[in-house]
């Protein structure tokens, strides 16, 4: 685009000096120059202001204009691409230029102001994004979410200028989104996790405190016979059979009763149990 836009301007500037013959300086003069850059018709000046630089070299007005119109030419360009702080570089050095168009200073300060306002903008646009994209790292939904709905609240988010941020921010809500129902799924089971759990310790206790209250349950019937976990339910049934060799019921007693005579038996080397031992 610009070494198209060169090319026009020197063939412009060609064809000025070709219609012109030697009356250059009469027919193109700097007022022409200044009449196009007031319209922004800034290749048009260009092209002008060339001719008369072809015609005098050294001319210091046309020198530092072409200076100027091309640093315009060039920032115009940033700005279509959203490059601001190139613009604005190119702007303030043809506010700088000396001896140039006094109009071309005057429309780059007026641009000026655009782009500082674009840039100011985009600075802040950005600190609402960091501050949500923090936030979002942290597990802070609430506060990630409150930061996205100031900056797509913004009447201008959408502006092509801006359209990076706008994106981003778009895409970061819907992964706080998603997080966020994530976070309350896994949060709902805890909590049923934790009542169940709850539940089962209540109904532990609740058996726990039965069976403390229940006299029979601490009774020496119901408690383990020390040294028995080796007497079988064989060694049950002969004890049985001796009582009843012995002529009673053995109805009668218990089977920690029967482990307790067969551990006195077996403490004397005795096979068989007598009454002695169920004393």
């Amino acid at each position: 685009m610009k070494k198209s836009l060169t090319g026009l301007t020197a063939l412009f500037a060609a064809l000025i000096l070709a219609g012109c013959g030697n009356q250059t300086q009469a027919t193109v003069s700097q007022s022409q120059v200044t009449d196009a850059i007031t319209a922004k018709n800034y290749g048009k000046a260009e092209g002008l202001n060339a001719a008369i630089l072809l015609d005098k070299k050294n001319n210091k007005t046309a020198k530092a204009t072409d200076k100027q119109l091309k640093a315009m030419i060039d920032a115009e360009d940033d700005i279509r691409n959203h490059d601001f702080d190139k613009a604005k570089t190119k702007l303030n050095d043809l506010i700088d230029t000396k001896n140039g168009s006094s109009k071309l200073v005057k429309l780059a300060k007026s641009r000026l102001k655009t782009v500082n306002t674009y840039i100011k903008t985009t600075t802040t646009y950005n600190h609402l994004l960091d501050d949500a994209k923090k936030a979002y790292s942290q597990k802070d939904y609430k506060t990630a979410n409150s930061a996205l709905k100031t900056l797509l609240a913004e009447s201008n988010i959408n502006e092509a200028a801006y359209q990076p941020i706008y994106t981003a921010a778009l895409e970061l809500q819907a992964s706080v989104a998603t997080a966020q129902g994530a976070a309350a799924s896994s949060t709902a089971s805890a909590e049923s996790s934790s009542v169940a759990t709850e539940s089962s310790s209540s109904s532990s206790q609740s058996s726990s405190s039965s069976d403390s209250s229940n006299p029979a349950a601490n009774s020496p019937e119901n408690k383990p016979v020390t040294g028995s976990t080796d007497i079988t339910d064989a060694d049950l049934a002969n004890a049985r059979k001796d009582i009843t060799d012995l002529g009673e019921n053995p109805a009668y007693w218990s089977p920690n009763d029967l482990k307790r005579a067969i551990l006195n038996a077996r403490s004397e080397n005795r096979t068989h149990i007598t009454m002695d031992d169920l004393k």
